[in-house]
Parts: C-alpha cells; structure tokens; sequence
C-alpha cells in the first residue's frame, strides 16, 4: 500500500472528534468487508479500528476493554482501512477509546524486510505488591505464531515502572528471524503470580529424535518452555521444558511439515507442543499445550501430577471427557476453585486451527474436575447461536465477577459478553474488523483508574477547540479557556466528556490562545499546554503551565 492510498483511505474513512466515520448500523451485515474503517482524532495521531458495537439491556460487568488489534499478517496490509497496524488499546464497551498505548504503524509494517514486525500481546491488567499494574508483551512476531520480546509493566500513571527481560540460553530460529532479538520472552504468556513473579513463555529449538514420528533421528524441534522470574530483578527463580519433561513426542497431534508446524529441520524446526498458557496454581503450575490438546497440573518440582487430553485419546487422558467437552488447539486454560478434591478449568475452545478444515464451531468451554473419580462435568459452553463463529488460532475467555463471562475470539475481531443463562444470553458483541484482516490475541474485561503523567492534549483549528487525555478515566467535564493574550485566558465554557476519547467546544472569534482543564466532577484534575488557535495549533511557552488559567 503506498503513501498516497494510505493518504486517500485516511480521508475517506477517518473520522475527526471522537465521532465514527459510519454508523454502527451500516456495518451490522457486513463482516466480510475488505476495508474496515479506522478512527482518527485532532488531537492524537491514533488510528485505532473503529467498533460495531451490539448490546441489549441487560447488565454488564463493570470495567473496560483490553485489546492488541493487529494485522493478521503482512499481506491484510493492502485490505487494512487503518493506519495503524497493530497496538495496545482500552476502549469502553461502546468503542470508545480510552488509552492508546505503544503502537506500530502501517509505514512501519511495510518497511519490514524480515516479514516480521512489532507487536504488542497479552494486555491486561494485573496486581504487584498490591497495586494495579498494566502489562503487554511487545517483541517481533512472525506469522508461525510465534516472537521474542519483553514485557512491560506500567502503573496507574502509565509510567513503565519494570521491563521483564531476562538473560535466557536460547537457541531462536534464525531463518523466521534473521535479525538477532535482544529479549528472548515468548508472545504467549506473561502471568503475574500472587507472590509477585512473572511466569513468561519461551520459544526454544535444539536438535530431537523425531524417529517416533518417522522424522530424522537427528531432527529439530521446537522445544516450549517457561520460567518464573522475578518482576524486579530478571531473576530466574524456576524453569520448565516441555522436550525435558519426559512427554512423549507423540502426544502431539500434527504431523511433520504439516501447514506451518515445521519439518524438523534446523530452519524448520517441528512445533509438536506450542505451550500458550501458563499459570501459577497453588504451589505448582497449570500448563497449556495447543498442539497436544492437553493440560497438565504440575507440583512446584516441575513433576506432571495430572493431565486432561481434549480427544479422549486412550492412554492420554487420567480423565474421560463427556462429549460435548471435548476440546482442540485450546488457549487460555485457566483454573478456580482448587482443592484436594476438585478444580475448575475453563478454555478458548478453537476446535480449528490453520492445520484443519475450519468447520468446527468455537466455544467458551468450562469444566468441573473430579480429582477423587476423575469424572469430568461441563458447566458452560458458550456459542452465539446467531453468529456461529470460526477461530483458528488465539482467543480468551474470561470469567467476571457478576457472572457473565467476556470472550474474545483471536484470529476473528469479535468480543463477546454472555449473561449467566448460556448461549441465549449474548449481552454484547464488538467488532473491529473484517474476516481473516485483524485479531487480537486475547481481550480482557477488567477495572481499570488511571491518571496519566502526561497532561491533556488540546489543539485550537478553524474556531474550534478540541480536548483529550490518553488513558485518564475518571475526567468527567473539561474547562475551556481563551483569550488573545496567552498570559491572561478567560473561561469561555465547560464541555461534558461523555466518555469520549476526544470532545470539541466552539471558540470566539478573536480567540488566539487555548488551554483546556479536566474536571472530575468539581474537582481540577489537569490542565493542557496553552497552544496557538489557528490552522497549525502549537504549544506556546507561558512558563508554568499549571498556571496558565485560572483553574
């Protein structure tokens, strides 16, 4: 896509203020569009997609969105309606945006000569000595699935307090990523535990034995790992290796060369078992493989203490799956309630993936393990039976606080709200993309307060003040002040924020100068810069800009 197209696609579909380029309505039929609208902002250069948003009356959890939208590879490019190919993003469950966090551009992507670019996965929010954190992993990604990257952490200021880059023994495949990473932490998992270490994925390759699967004796694989770090220090305080294990090589359910599994060549290595989610569970660790169909519980050795396969695979399973649980290619395993007796898993269940044909429907999937009798009871499985849905990769399912469940469908730009009631209860449904064009990772629905450090933006055009401040939430009203000297401002009145991202406000005619002030309620929270009103806004030196209007 040139500069020029991407010029003309802004013009056409951007959208100024915090208002869409289209309404809602307008896209209700059309998720297989080629080109899906992006916002724009006078304020931000942002261009975050824009959202089909579907709800009915019932209650929703409170909190907001955590999405990464990102291409789904380097060719959507030429379909892509955005500038913006992918991004950390909290929105509300209108679409609004509230926070736009580290970002790739689609100019970047298009530089890339690796066929990689910067991504930005697994945004969420998380608890570190008993403050609210954010943390997203951000790295090079490739369209096997997999990256290397690190992990950033931020407070409620947006400040990037630690970075999680520990110093790894990696052997990475240099054929999917010619230039060397200088962090070596796996796209899939970064899981803050309750004593405050990180569990993170790695991607490790080293030579295997493949004869068991009629590969090569001296063959190569992918060999999935993770380790517990300190948040703080990097330090490595226990590592875990799937080819170490002592699982069987034939647990895995592809076959050699099969679609991007690999070949077990030291350029392409085979990725048997493809770990994609990891979390602390008691004192020991719950461990997702995707290409297994399996989970399995492990003490605090590392020592497999149970496993539930998805297929009832003889031999593979301590556990027998009623049919409508069964499961494959899952993500997001996740535990509650564990006890001597009995635990609670719940999964993305794709049942497709880029190796099958794409005819199984996906689901949210929870299940109530007996750990006496090894008996096995579904207690959800969550479809939209108007919008039956096909995800080959990704996806989160997220149980919440009043019960409804929040879904995010991965390789599809969907989210999904169910009620308690099951699959007669969507609540609501967010689109932010076109078929096979966007995806995102997982999504989370969680509370979220935040103040940034950075001040508010205002920028005055054409008679018009216009005001936002990325990621603050708790802003309710905005101050305006103007005047034609930029010393001496005058309030020329108070604009609702009505959680939107970005609001306008109609300036005298003579005004010159602009500031803006954000009001939560009565209180002053911020003021912006005092910038020039004119066709090319700025920020003027006033001195102190906390002062630079009666607030």
């Amino acid at each position: 896509m040139s500069l020029a197209n991407l010029a003309s696609v802004a013009a056409l579909l951007g959208a100024t203020a915090a208002s869409p380029a289209f309404h809602p309505h307008e896209l209700t039929e059309r998720a297989d569009i080629n080109l899906w609208p992006a916002q724009s902002f006078v304020t931000a250069d942002f261009h975050p997609p824009t959202f089909v948003v579907t709800k009915n009356e019932e209650e929703l959890e409170q909190g907001l969105i955590f999405i990464t939208p990102a291409l789904e590879n380097v060719d959507s490019l030429s379909s892509l309606g955005s500038l913006q190919a992918t991004g950390t993003t909290i929105v509300t469950d209108d679409g609004q945006l509230v926070w736009q966090g580290p970002h790739t551009s689609v100019v970047e992507v298009e530089a890339s000569t690796d066929q990689v670019f910067n991504i930005t996965t697994n945004f969420m929010v998380q608890e570190l000595d008993g403050e609210p954190i954010l943390t997203h992993w951000i790295g090079y990604g490739s369209d096997t699935g997999r990256g290397y990257g690190s992990v950033a952490v931020y407070n409620t200021s947006y400040s990037q307090i630690y970075t999680v880059c520990p110093e790894l023994d990696i052997v990475y495949n240099t054929a999917s990523f010619p230039s060397a990473p200088t962090c070596f932490v796996d796209l899939h998992e970064s899981f803050v535990t309750p004593s405050g270490s990180m569990i993170i994925s790695v991607a490790n390759i080293t030579s295997f034995d493949l004869s068991p699967i009629n590969g090569p004796i001296e063959g190569w694989v992918y060999d999935s790992q993770f380790y517990e770090v300190d948040i703080k220090t990097n330090e490595i305080l226990f590592r875990w290796s799937s080819v170490e294990s002592g699982i069987p090589i034939t647990y895995t359910k592809l076959a050699l060369g099969e679609g991007t599994a690999g070949n077990g060549t030291r350029d392409s290595p085979f990725d048997w078992f493809h770990v994609n989610a990891i979390s602390s569970a008691g004192d020991g660790y719950l461990v997702n493989s995707r290409h297994c169909w399996t989970t399995w519980m492990l003490d605090e050795s590392g020592t497999i203490q149970w496993k539930i396969e998805g297929n009832n695979t003889e031999g593979l399973s301590d556990f027998t799956l009623p049919t409508d649980g069964l499961f494959e290619w899952q993500h997001h395993a996740r535990y509650q309630n564990l006890t001597e007796t009995g635990v609670t898993l719940h999964y993305f269940n794709n049942r497709n993936s880029n190796f099958s044909n794409g005819t199984n429907e996906s689901s949210g999937l929870e299940l109530s393990l007996n750990l006496l009798d090894y008996t096995v009871t579904v207690e959800k499985k969550l479809t939209d039976p108007s919008d039956p849905i096909y995800t080959e990769s990704q996806g989160a399912f997220n149980p919440l606080a009043n019960g409804n469940t929040f879904m995010g469908w991965g390789s599809i730009a969907k989210l999904k709200e169910f009620g308690p009631n099951g699959n007669n209860d969507v609540r609501l449904t967010m689109q932010f993309g076109g078929k096979d064009l966007v995806q995102s990772y997982r999504a989370y629905r969680q509370s979220w307060n935040a103040t940034p450090i950075a001040n508010p933006a205002a920028v005055g055009r054409n008679s018009t003040a216009w005001m936002s401040w990325n990621g603050a939430t708790d802003h309710t009203a905005w101050n305006v002040y103007a005047g034609t000297v930029k010393t001496d401002l005058s309030l020329v009145g108070t604009v609702q924020r009505n959680n939107m991202f970005e609001v306008s406000y109609p300036l005298p005619s003579n005004a010159q100068f602009l500031q803006v002030a954000a009001y939560r309620e009565s209180t002053w929270l911020r003021n912006s810069s005092v910038v020039t009103v004119g066709p090319f806004s700025h920020p003027v030196d006033v001195g102190d800009e906390e002062d630079g209007c009666d607030a």
